[in-house]
Formats: C-alpha cells, structure tokens, sequence
C-alpha cells in the first residue's frame, strides 16, 4: 500500500436496488463468539453514513482475531502474489476508504467505528458484496489486515468465510 496511485474520487451508486426484496433483518447474536471472531459488535459499530446502507440486514458484526486474519493471508499469500502482481490500493484518506481493481471488480476497505469493513463491487452494478463469517458482516481490526484479507478471499473467500449481498 505504500505505493498509492492518486485518483479522482468516483461516485458510486450505494442505494439498494428498489424491485430486490430486502432480507430481514438478523436477531442479535446469542453465545459466544464464533471461531477466528474476536467479539460480536452491534450495528452501532459502523461509521455513521454506513449504518444507514450498509448490509441492511446484518444487526450484528464480527471483528476478527489478528491471528485469523493472518492465517488466511498466509495460506492464500504465493496465489496473491502470482494472481496480484502489481495491483495498488488507493487511499482516500477524506473518506476512510481504500480501493484496489482487481479485473473486473473492485476491493472496498472502509474504517468504520471497529474496524475496517471489507466490500466486493461491482463497476456500474449497485449489486455491492460484503465479506461475511456466519452471517455477520466482518470488521477487521486495522486497515492492512483489511487489505490482505480482502486480497485473499478475492474471488473466492477462505475458512468459512462469504461474499453477501448488501440487501
């Protein structure tokens, strides 16, 4: 990421598809935290902007372990590196937002309140993915672990972990 390439922001489409039915919303998680989970956040855990949108259905979120996180990175990292050879991230640091292409897709890290939130888009399709472990969307807890995990699930994410829809 120290290599940055400095973008004009793009605007991006973030309401949900209005024919799409929405998923109701999830009932607060009850017992302990899943395995590679850290603890089990509110809503209240976004970025105020964010709680509004993003995953309208998920009342609850994961922060993952450091030591998950870089597990997976580990295991994926000699596929990355053949597979990502020269991608950067671009930073744009008004809006706490990273962004790497990676063909026909994009890579969205974004800092919210916990964490940092890893996103799937699609270019000219408001049909955005959120990284998810059992049905909660995942915070990670700090903004290089968030790249690297985003990199290692990208197209297919690793140890249980999904792409989901955000409505």
């Amino acid at each position: 990421m120290r290599q940055q390439l400095k973008r004009s922001v793009q605007h991006v489409h973030l309401e949900a598809v209005p024919n799409r039915p929405r998923t109701p919303p999830q009932p607060l998680w009850q017992g302990p935290a899943p395995s590679g989970v850290d603890a089990v956040l509110p809503r209240a855990a976004l970025d105020k902007p964010y709680i509004d949108f993003f995953a309208e259905w998920a009342s609850n979120l994961a922060l993952l372990r450091s030591d998950f996180v870089e597990q997976i990175y580990q295991d994926e990292v000699a596929r990355m590196r053949q597979q990502f050879k020269g991608i950067t991230w671009d930073r744009y640091k008004v809006l706490d937002l990273d962004q790497c292409d990676v063909g026909p897709h994009s890579l969205w890290i974004k800092k919210q309140v916990a964490g940092w939130s890893v996103e799937l888009r699609y270019p000219c399709d408001v049909d955005a993915r959120v990284l998810t472990i059992t049905s909660m969307p995942i915070l990670c807890p700090d903004e290089l672990s968030a790249a690297r995990l985003a990199l290692a699930c990208y197209p297919e994410p690793a140890a249980g972990l999904l792409w989901r829809s955000y409505t």
